[in-house]
């Protein structure tokens, strides 16, 4: 699987595009004052291990090998270097590095995004911290809710204290063991364990998903379809909010005209204004 590599940081690159940037709307967000909330977007092919890369706004520096990005996308060889902005440099390989595949195997595929994970070596955090391996980014999530150890050939679930998760349906509070195939329930996104890469399944996934319509805007839109929904929803939910706050403010006005009425305060209030 293809990895983009910047500074410590390695991102596997599954399916569905890879937004780059300063801002909370980037899924990998590099907190840089000269880097653009949305920098680039990298749409990757896991079935063939290839990349694109291309500019998420017409302001954005980008150049790779030394060339500036155009207009349109570039598709990434093993090896390219891509700087952003003024030396923010970044590498591509087509396969993880020896620090992330470590000795042992395993991968998370968040079942929402489509987005695949490799294990690494080090600790993998999950939560909605900038910063975070697997980046969750939901009210209910903490910055950082779960973490993931190696134990020998294993791999240890360890939730934070005080965060609510499941696994395969049954909450989990303690350190556990995982095995090929669990699902790990954080908020409202599910994170497939697995000790072999999860491209088939992805595939798979992708067909479906392609049949019903559902990827057909990711690769024209600067954010996924998942994060286009939950702004949908957010906008919902203030409309909803301004509704009931102008009804309740109707409402205290009718009340105010019964009890003003009641209390004969009309009359004096209207010859006062006379």
């Amino acid at each position: 699987m293809a990895h983009l590599i910047f500074g410590d940081q390695t991102r596997p690159l599954g399916l569905g595009v890879l937004s780059i940037g300063s801002g909370v709307e980037a899924t990998w967000r590099i907190r840089e004052p000269d880097l653009l909330r949305l920098h680039a977007l990298v749409m990757s092919d896991v079935s063939s291990g290839t990349a694109t890369i291309s500019r998420a706004n017409v302001d954005a520096d980008i150049r790779v090998n030394g060339e500036s990005l155009t207009g349109e996308p570039y598709r990434l060889q093993p090896g390219d270097t891509i700087v952003m902005a003024s030396s923010h440099e970044f590498r591509f390989v087509s396969e993880a590095p020896l620090s992330v595949t470590g000795t042992g195997t395993g991968w998370l595929r968040d079942a929402r995004r489509d987005r695949i994970y490799a294990i690494g070596q080090d600790a993998t955090t999950i939560g909605r911290e900038a910063g975070s391996t697997v980046l969750v980014q939901e009210p209910e999530v903490h910055k950082v809710h779960a973490r993931l150890e190696r134990e020998g050939d294993a791999i240890r679930l360890l939730p934070e204290v005080g965060a609510l998760m499941l696994l395969n349906g049954n909450k989990v509070e303690r350190a556990t063991r995982l095995s090929d195939g669990d699902a790990i329930g954080i908020g409202r996104t599910v994170l497939w364990f697995t000790v072999d890469p999860p491209v088939r399944r992805a595939l798979e996934t992708a067909i479906a998903m392609r049949s019903n319509h559902y990827t057909r805007h990711v690769p024209t839109g600067k954010l996924g379809v998942v994060e286009r929904r939950e702004e949908r929803e957010v906008r919902q939910r203030r409309t909803w909010q301004r509704a009931i706050t102008g009804i309740a403010l109707l409402l205290l006005l009718g009340l105010g005209g019964v009890l003003a009425w009641r209390y004969g305060l009309i009359a004096p209030l209207l010859q006062y204004l006379d």
